[in-house]
């Protein structure tokens, strides 16, 4: 499974990438067009663990996600610049978006989480928007009579053409099996499974309170998205412990495992 982490300058999704394979990526205003980090992380499954024990196989595979970081997406960004980025993740099967709401005064920023996933929403429906009408528009130029299938395709298109147009993402519509079939290839960003990692301080974790908490989550909802709480800054400071600390660590903060985990 490839999954996509997606999120503006600044907002930590580097330092999630790192956290997530082990790796050392520079964090500090990732943002180079057409670059992106790929790295691997191994899914410890205790359902797996478990059936190992019992049947003594030769080796125990786990699956494995592949994680892209690709550049951070400013408002400011030249759209051919945008479409550069959104192009490297553009044959994920999952999105992880990084909302920042942690404050730091030496980090510059968008804090807002509505103005950061209203953004992202942006730029995906454009997209999709974009492929869409380029593709309508060569099935009603077509100089040739359109086939039984293209008519289908035209017809299933138009349908994407109204949801998108009225600010709705492609996932928050029931389409037929065969209706997927037709529009798969196009690898839709709006018809992908997305995750939206809110990036809190320490303190915000704790207390489960920040700015905005209920309509970001009303929006998230809304868009047929799912959210998760993390703090970066404490989750590289817990994976920087030995194992013994690591636990104490959790219990002091009242918690089983680490959020990455």
């Amino acid at each position: 499974m490839k999954i996509g982490i997606v999120g503006m300058p600044l907002t930590g999704k580097t330092t999630l990438f790192n956290l997530l394979t082990g790796q050392h990526k520079e964090t500090s205003a990732y943002s180079s067009k057409g670059t992106k980090n790929i790295g691997i992380a191994t899914v410890c499954d205790q359902r797996i663990e478990y059936l190992s024990s019992l049947y003594h196989p030769k080796k125990t595979t786990y699956a494995d996600i592949e994680f892209v970081d690709i550049g951070g997406i400013s408002p400011e960004l030249p759209t051919k610049e945008k479409v550069e980025i959104f192009s490297l993740i553009q044959d994920a099967e999952a999105l992880l978006f990084v909302i920042r709401l942690f404050e730091d005064p030496t980090v510059a920023g968008e804090k807002d989480p509505i103005v950061q996933v209203e953004n992202l929403r942006y730029e995906l429906l454009l997209r999709d928007l974009e492929v869409v009408e380029n593709r309508l528009g060569h099935l009603k130029k077509s100089k040739k009579e359109l086939t039984h299938d293209e008519l289908i395709e035209e017809e299933v298109l138009e349908k994407c053409d109204q949801y998108l147009s009225d600010d709705k993402f492609l996932s928050s519509f029931e389409f037929t099996e065969d209706e997927i079939k037709r529009i798969s290839g196009f690898s839709f960003y709006t018809l992908k499974p997305i995750i939206i990692a809110l990036n809190l301080s320490e303190e915000q974790f704790r207390s489960n309170v920040f700015l905005g908490k209920e309509e970001s989550n009303q929006l998230i909802k809304d868009n047929n998205m799912v959210s998760i709480n993390i703090c970066g800054k404490m989750e590289m400071e817990i994976s920087q412990l030995e194992p013994e600390e690591r636990q104490v660590f959790l219990e002091d903060l009242g918690l089983k495992e680490s959020g990455i985990e």
